[in-house]
């Protein structure tokens, strides 16, 4: 046997940073191919277009040894791609397909089938390597194992590097006690690191055995058998990562308040703006001026709010003057005994949901100033709208000076005084 050596991985960090400038220079539609499949000279003539315009795009790094290993292994794609395609357009005009043919199953099985080359050492294959192979290929993986792919009288170097690595989507090393000696399992490792640099090829390391982890592999997450002879899950977590499938959740529904059309109020959370809206709602629709947290959370529990998030935002809600608070030592809502909306708490809740608020304001004004009216019911039935937003309105004209008023127990709020600035504000 004659032992190839792969040297030069220690000047890898030296080198590394300029192959993956190239590969990113090499990022997009490198050529477009154009070629007649019955011609040969047209075949020809493509297969060198397309090793030019690698060329152009690889020429300033043709001294570094990873990127002529790239440009080399690029062109011999386009090369294969071009001659595949040719081959297989001119079959397919001339010879119709024999879906019976054993050739032709077996080139429909491969189809879209990941490649992975499996480095082993020759004291792992009948305890492991070839049952754990076949397992892989029955989960619909074409793994390239040599007692499978080398015959007598074929190139063993061509055939281990030409055809297993250099066409491997992955490379997956077993590593036991065995192998981590091996000096040909290290030479497919570093073949499999280079790789990975040119083609970004996954490298999957499967522990079978108590071993030292090669240096190459110390920055790679790997995969531990602890019994060769039942490893389902383990089998399941190699596949997945061969196919690229990641095993992460689907994201679920979120929480009603987090996906209902919203006008936020700024500063504030979704729930903290859903509990106010539904604060205000309540009053206004049950002419209630206060409030407790246990009539509270039926309605914010639609939204999905919990009681402790309600709660929350009751007491932030509170310490920002949208709600005054009434706090006792025996209640279990953080001592929130009832609460009640403020005036700026019902302004911002009305900018935010009520319809035409401004000239809601205005009409109220002019109720006052051009009908004559003197309380709070009087302009209710004149605009048919709720007391509690009437009320508020009455109360912001009085707090600016604009009015004077004076309630009663039965709840009206009269109209005592007007000032001049009343008009001013709504002629």
């Amino acid at each position: 046997m004659i032992k190839f050596e792969i040297t030069g991985l220690d000047d890898l960090q030296n080198a590394l940073q300029d192959a993956q400038q190239a590969a990113e220079d090499l990022n997009g539609e490198i050529a477009q191919l154009h070629f007649d499949p019955g011609d040969q000279e047209s075949i020809e003539r493509a297969i060198a277009q397309g090793k030019a315009a690698v060329d152009t795009r690889l020429g300033q790094y043709e001294t570094n040894p990873f990127v002529s290993k790239m440009s080399e292994g690029l062109k011999q794609q386009i090369e294969d791609q071009v001659r595949q395609r040719a081959t297989t357009e001119s079959v397919q005009k001339q010879v119709p397909s024999d879906p019976a043919s054993s050739s032709s199953r077996a080139t429909a099985m491969a189809k879209g089938a990941p490649r992975v080359f499996l480095s082993h050492a020759s004291e792992d294959k009948e305890r492991f390597v070839i049952r754990f192979a076949e397992r892989l290929v029955e989960r619909g993986v074409d793994v390239w194992l040599d007692k499978w792919e080398i015959l007598p009288g074929d190139s063993l170097v061509d055939k281990i590097f030409e055809e297993g690595l250099a066409k491997a989507s992955a490379v997956i090393v077993v590593l036991s006690q065995y192998s981590v000696a091996k000096p040909w399992v290290r030479e497919e490792l570093n073949a499999g690191v280079v790789s990975r640099i040119n083609k970004q090829t996954k490298i999957i390391p499967v522990i079978i055995d108590k071993c030292e982890i090669p240096e190459a592999l110390q920055s790679t997450v790997w995969q531990l058998i602890e019994d060769p002879a039942g490893y389902e899950r383990e089998l399941d977590t190699i596949v997945h990562a061969i196919y690229e499938h990641r095993q992460k959740p689907a994201i679920g529904k979120p929480p009603r308040y987090a996906s209902a059309h919203l006008d936020r109020i700024s500063g504030l959370q979704s729930p903290d703006t859903l509990v106010l809206k539904t604060t205000c709602e309540i009053m206004i629709e049950t002419g209630q001026n206060f409030l407790t947290p246990e009539a509270l959370a039926p309605k914010v529990a639609e939204f999905e709010i919990a009681e402790q998030q309600m709660v929350e935002s009751l007491l932030i809600l509170g310490g920002r003057s949208y709600l005054k608070l009434r706090k006792v030592l025996d209640s279990h809502h953080a001592g929130i005994a009832h609460f009640q909306a403020t005036d700026y708490g019902i302004g911002q809740y009305a900018q935010h949901f009520v319809p035409d608020y401004d000239q809601f304001i205005r009409d109220v004004g002019l109720e006052i100033l051009n009908q004559g009216k003197s309380n709070n019911f009087e302009i209710v039935d004149s605009l048919g709208r709720p007391i509690f937003l009437v009320d508020h309105v009455l109360r912001v004209f009085h707090s600016r000076g604009w009015i004077k008023t004076a309630g009663t127990l039965s709840g009206h709020l009269h109209i005592i005084s007007i000032s001049p600035e009343l008009g001013r504000r709504f002629s």
